[in-house]
């Protein structure tokens, strides 16, 4: 039986198949040879170590015949697996007959022949190697998409400017209001100010949506994005509570109390998801060191110039002033905090070290 991933090559067998007995041949069978040894071990049958054996030896009468030895060594980022030429050895090997078969002992050693014709299986390794072409066109013209590092970086301090301007509006509102006795007025702060986070954190997910980024940091846009989307949705919870607590008359299908413990819980969950947001702030900075490590071998290159190194600095300074200097940070202030410091590190930008 064919495993599961032999099944993949079988539609291309099918249409060779067809074309191979539909089409004259464009010249004289050859005849191909293969060896091989088996020993077997103590969970193994006679039987279907046979088989194994016959399977080995014709995988090697293909592998060694000279138009496979020529184009696999053209064929660069074309992986020949043990499934494609066992599918491309019942495709193409006719007439497989066992020309020596000798046991001893647990080894068992079979040669096998059989016939090919040249041109069909010239034609589809030059398709194979079309196909590797097409596969790594494809590979690198995703890897132009790879969106700018700056870019991405510049992005993440702008997001978190952002987020730090509301809690600072928040926090303001909160004060103004918390030692005055007007419950309806904190409710609408508190419906206004999330209704604020959730606009801002669906257009960052927007903006995040049209970046890409390759291996080894493919997962930090898409997992901030997924943090972004749960906020929104804490933050949109937020204001359907405040919404039934604005209410002056009391709702009995309504559970008062357990809308009011859940408020903390929100408020938890927001925090955690900016302490996680704050951990992934090495990833963030690992964009901008270059891959090619210093003549020490350290990774003390930058692959931006100074002056958008200093551009971001200026970014972040406009963004969040004093609450740089100030103690008991944000988790907010935090992030952006450490990527300032790492900024102000002695790492040689891009048009220092070239």
């Amino acid at each position: 039986m064919l495993r599961k991933s032999s099944l993949i090559f079988l539609p291309l067998f099918s249409f060779l198949f067809v074309v191979t007995f539909s089409t004259n041949q464009a010249c004289a069978d050859e005849t191909i040879k293969g060896h091989y040894c088996y020993t077997y071990g103590d969970n193994e049958t006679l039987k279907e170590s046979r088989e194994l054996t016959k399977k080995l030896a014709t995988r090697n009468a293909t592998e060694s015949y000279r138009i496979y030895v020529v184009s696999k060594s053209k064929v660069k980022d074309f992986h020949f697996t043990d499934d494609l030429i066992d599918t491309i050895s019942m495709g193409y090997l006719k007439n497989i007959r066992v020309t020596e078969h000798t046991e001893k002992d647990r080894t068992i050693c079979e040669t096998v022949e059989g016939e090919v014709n040249a041109s069909e299986f010239d034609a589809l390794i030059a398709q194979l190697i079309k196909q590797a072409d097409t596969e790594t066109n494809t590979r690198t013209a995703s890897k132009e998409k790879d969106t700018p590092h700056y870019d991405v970086v510049a992005e993440y301090i702008r997001e978190l400017g952002a987020n730090h301007k509301i809690q600072q509006t928040a926090s303001k509102e909160y004060q103004d209001e918390k030692d005055k006795d007007n419950h309806i007025k904190k409710m609408m702060n508190g419906i206004r100010n999330a209704t604020r986070f959730t606009l801002e954190l669906r257009s960052n997910i927007g903006v995040l949506k049209g970046m890409r980024l390759n291996k080894p940091f493919d997962d930090l846009i898409p997992n901030t994005i997924s943090f972004y989307e749960i906020k929104a949705e804490l933050f949109e919870e937020v204001s359907k509570i405040s919404n039934i607590f604005m209410d002056t008359v009391p709702k009995p299908d309504v559970d008062y109390s357990k809308m009011a413990a859940r408020m903390p819980e929100i408020t938890a969950q927001i925090e955690y998801i900016d302490e996680t947001i704050f951990q992934s702030m090495v990833l963030v900075f690992a964009l901008l060191i270059d891959e090619k490590p210093d003549s020490e071998g350290h990774m003390s290159h930058l692959n931006i110039t100074k002056a958008q190194r200093q551009k971001l600095i200026s970014n972040i300074n406009d963004l969040f002033g004093d609450s740089l200097d100030k103690g008991n940070k944000t988790w907010t202030v935090s992030s952006v905090s450490l990527l300032k410091e790492w900024l102000l590190k002695d790492y040689k930008c891009i048009d220092e070290w070239q």
